[in-house]
């Protein structure tokens, strides 16, 4: 290590920890005490902190928590991005986050808890990043990690409101308004403009289309297998081969409907 040290300029990389567990924090001080060319210029335990700490010392180098009060290590990045970047190597406790984002965007990650050898590797990269000015470069990843995961977070979004379902639908029925549980009911039938929702052996009437109701469904139990036909797969007792590739399904109740061949892989997904 001390062999490496000897091309960098005298001044001591300045770094700031950013993490708000008490001994997560430690633990990277001690690692980085026994490094001469390295000084911890501040601590920080949340996403404001840390901004606030970074634009006010310009620290070279910043170990970075991914999950922190007030945000993530993503908010940090992105506050910072418009004003000054340092090299950041981001620590997590969990693994799902040290994906392939980390690898190509990322100068380096730390998954908690990391090795004496591990941190060195770490370290070792951002000093290389540090000798060759290559802040431009760390910057450029930066961003692209920001936006892939804007895009991330948009497709979980929008992913949330397809499957976004309401928990009961309100009926007519015999002169009255009833409440139906959505996971009561087994199957529906289009006709016009109006939909038979069969709950058990009772039948209710509703005046929407097939696409309507099955927003209001949502997708993660009921799927159309038929243009007049939704069942909910939680229904579904047994598959009856009717030869050429069609099937019939067999409800919980006993009923039998028919799926369309061009359904067939909505419904077995």
């Amino acid at each position: 290590m001390k062999g490496e040290h000897s091309s960098l300029s005298a001044a001591p990389i300045r770094a700031v920890i950013a993490d708000d567990e008490e001994l997560s924090r430690e633990v990277i001080r001690a690692a980085l005490s026994g490094e001469s060319d390295v000084v911890v210029a501040g601590e920080a335990t949340d996403v404001t902190s840390t901004v606030s700490m970074v634009l006010e010392l310009l620290p070279e180098l910043l170990f970075l928590d991914v999950q922190m009060p007030g945000g993530s290590g993503f908010d940090v990045v992105e506050q910072l991005i418009p004003h000054y970047v340092p090299i950041v190597v981001f620590v997590t406790a969990f693994e799902r986050y040290a994906i392939r984002a980390f690898d190509v965007h990322a100068i380096d990650y730390l998954l908690k808890p990391f090795t004496r050898k591990r941190f060195s590797d770490a370290l070792r990269t951002a000093r290389l990043h540090l000798r060759s000015r290559n802040q431009a470069d760390a910057r450029r990843k930066l961003l692209r990690m920001l936006s892939e995961r804007r895009q991330v977070m948009k497709f979980a979004e929008a992913t949330a409101v397809a499957h976004r379902r309401e928990e009961r639908i309100a009926v007519r029925h015999l002169g009255r308004v009833k409440l139906i549980q959505m996971d009561e009911i087994e199957w529906i039938e289009a006709s016009s403009n109006y939909v038979t929702l069969h709950v058990g052996s009772h039948e209710f009437t509703v005046r929407a289309s097939m696409p309507e109701i099955l927003e209001r469904l949502g997708t993660d139990r009921f799927v159309r297998i038929h243009r007049s036909t939704i069942v909910n797969i939680l229904k579904i007792v047994e598959f009856r081969s009717k030869g050429h590739g069609d099937y019939d399904v067999v409800l919980r109740s006993g009923a039998v409907v028919t799926f369309s061949r061009s359904q067939r892989h909505a419904l077995f997904k």
